[in-house]
Formats: C-alpha cells, structure tokens, sequence
C-alpha cells in the first residue's frame, strides 16, 4: 500500500525534502539555498504539502517536484505568488514595448498560469507581444514564464 508523505518547502520554491517523516533529518527553519523562511503546510487552509509516495518493496529517488497551487483549496503557494508577481514586474519594465502592449503582456500572465477557457487567448496574446521583442528581452522573460506555467501551455507558447 503506498504512503503518502509531505514535503517541506522554502517561501521562495526550493525544496527542502520531499519526505518529512521519511527524510526528517533534512527539515530545516531556513533554507540553505536562499534563506528564506520553510513552510510544510498551505499557508491558505494549512493542509500539508504533497511530497514523494512511498510504495512497499519499491526504492526510488528523490522528487523534485514542487507544486505551484495546493490541491486542497486551489490557492498559489507563496512561491508560485512571488514568481507571477516578478514576471508581471519585469513585463513593466521592457523598454521595447508600447505601455499598451506591457499591459496587454501583464494582464495576460494570470490567465496563462491556470488552464481556463481564457488561456487560449492570452497565449495568443502573449506571443502577438513576445514577437516584439529583442532576444535578450524574450529570452528573459521566457524563462520566467517557463517557470510557472503548465507542460502544456509551455508547448502552446514556445512549441
């Protein structure tokens, strides 16, 4: 029967061990990475991070996984909050862009997180804007998106 563990996580997305009890002597108050404070609970309804699942008889490795939304209540984990907060910030910022169009890319970026009927028009939009600018601009901020949006809308926005 498999087992369900719990992962512990910095406010920033590093993970710290994706096995609370399993890999207790891991936990820490601080991340080694960044500093930041570590969480093993949703800070929105206080359910426990979903870590790694342990089968019987079954060895296997480390999950890097580290979710972006707790499936208990749907709300962004503080990681996943700060990551959309800095690409809609950094959209301000390209200097290529009309005030118009960093609007348009800002505005886009929730819809582009979570896969709803929207997603599809944002992704549109998105890539209407992204084409305006530079490598270095689009390469950036490409690598912020990459970070917080699914595999799918990943294929949808770069192929």
């Amino acid at each position: 029967m498999p087992r369900q563990e719990y992962q512990q996580v910095c406010l920033n997305g590093h993970q710290v061990t994706d096995a609370t009890s399993a890999r207790s002597h891991l936990m820490c108050d601080f991340c080694k990475k960044c500093g930041a404070e570590t969480i093993t609970s949703c800070p929105s309804c206080s359910q426990k991070i979903p870590g790694k699942v342990f089968y019987e008889r079954v060895r296997s490795g480390i999950n890097p996984y580290v979710p972006s939304y707790c499936p208990s209540c749907g709300h962004p984990y503080p990681w996943t909050t700060t990551k959309l907060e800095a690409l809609k910030e950094y959209a301000q910022e390209l200097e290529e862009l009309d005030q118009t169009d960093k609007d348009i890319l800002a505005s886009s970026i929730d819809d582009l997180v979570t896969e709803t009927p929207r997603t599809q028009v944002a992704t549109a939009r998105y890539k209407r804007v992204a084409k305006k600018l530079g490598k270095a601009a689009y390469d950036e901020i490409k690598e912020l998106t990459v970070s917080v949006v699914s595999e799918t809308i990943k294929k949808a926005l770069f192929g």
